[in-house]
């Protein structure tokens, strides 16, 4: 694997950081998905099609899910500070 490649691959898992969490979140209970689309006011589908939580949505995400936006965001909040 190239330089390139592994790079990108890191960049990629930590993007996905956040989501994992986010998406047990929508897994864990039936209807959580609209629920948080609505709070964002946004559709189902346009969230179901994120890669990663838009640093601008973090803040309100973190507030329906109570998921820390330095999970959600680790890039951008910084770690969660052991």
């Amino acid at each position: 694997m190239t330089l390139k490649n592994r790079l990108r691959a890191k960049i990629s898992d930590a993007n996905n950081f956040g989501m994992e969490h986010l998406t047990k979140w929508l897994n864990e209970e039936r209807g959580r998905r609209g629920k948080l689309a609505a709070a964002l006011n946004i559709t189902s589908g346009a969230l179901s099609q994120w890669n990663q939580v838009p640093a601008h949505q973090a803040l309100a995400v973190e507030a329906v899910t109570g998921i820390s936006r330095h999970a959600l965001r680790p890039d951008v909040f910084g770690e969660i500070a052991a």
